[in-house]
């Protein structure tokens, strides 16, 4: 068995890629920019691979896959990140301004009702539910570029 090996891909550059195929579990995964791979909604059940619909640079050696669970069909957006928690903050970052999850100043306080606290806040100050926020490390099986 061969020993795997890091290795340091830097910037991704959307532009030059046309596919990036991710694992969770046995399930997997197609960030697809041509549209020339048939991807699914895991609840279509029809299989793999499945649709992952944007992907957030960031620095990192380690894959995420993320989705707003607010619908039976999310979003899946795959993230770059050190470790859950700072992939986390990106996504919850750039999730403010593409996955509907900044909560009014006006209904803040719902949010905040007793020990359920559903409001977190992303690195500029704005608060966001994440309540529906699922994440979990995926693994990198390939990058396919123009």
């Amino acid at each position: 068995m061969q020993k795997a090996h890091a290795i340091n891909l830097g910037t991704i550059d959307l532009e030059h890629v046309t596919q990036i195929w991710v694992r969770f579990g046995d399930s997997p995964y197609c960030l697809d920019t041509t549209g020339a791979i048939d991807t699914h909604d895991p609840l279509d059940r029809v299989g793999g691979p499945y649709r992952i619909t944007s992907y957030v640079e960031s620095d990192g050696d380690k894959w995420f896959l993320f989705a707003v669970v607010d619908s039976h069909f999310p979003s899946h957006d795959l993230v770059r990140g050190d470790s859950w928690e700072g992939a986390y903050e990106t996504y919850i970052d750039w999730a403010a301004d593409h996955r509907n999850i900044v909560i009014d100043e006006n209904e803040i306080d719902d949010y905040r009702d007793g020990d359920d606290n559903r409001c977190n806040w992303t690195s500029s100050g704005t608060p966001v539910d994440t309540e529906s926020i699922k994440g979990a490390e995926v693994t990198l099986e390939k990058i396919v570029t123009a």
